[in-house]
């Protein structure tokens, strides 16, 4: 029996999320190859999870839409309000426009850039799901019993 090639991870882009459960379909069924794949899977789902309750943790007591823009603005910034990764980018396109030749068309397109690669990440899927889901809805529920 010849093992198949794992190929090298690629970068973190929204196509290839599910590399790990690519890799896991694709081995031998009960292989060394699928066991690893299946538990790095495991292992990038959970942390997922876990940066999304995180991200979550102020946002319980608030509507739907407040919830779900919060997600969007975790996935997509790592942050609920962008509070710490927009300044950062709000610095280095000031620092673009003050020092690179042609300064305002390079700050332009950096800006272009990174507003178009975060749009681009589909956090509208994960915010429509877990919006739904909060402790105030399954408070009610209790409540309710």
């Amino acid at each position: 029996m010849i093992p198949r090639v794992v190929h090298a991870a690629p970068s973190a882009t929204p196509e290839r999320s599910g590399f790990f459960a690519e890799q896991a379909v694709a081995a031998q069924p009960h292989s060394e190859q699928a066991q690893i794949a299946l538990r790095l899977f495991y292992l990038t789902s959970a942390l997922a999870a876990i940066s999304l309750d995180f991200a979550l943790a102020d946002q319980a007591f608030r509507s739907q839409d407040e919830r779900k823009h919060a997600i969007i603005s975790s996935v997509r910034f790592g942050d609920a309000e962008g509070v710490s990764t927009l300044p950062t980018v709000r610095t280095a396109i000031g620092l673009a426009r003050k020092y690179a030749e042609n300064g305002a068309a390079v700050a332009k397109q950096i800006e272009y850039g990174f507003n178009s690669d975060a749009d681009g990440i589909p956090a509208e899927i994960i915010a429509d799901y877990v919006s739904r889901i909060s402790t105030s809805d399954l408070l009610r529920q209790g409540r309710e019993i």
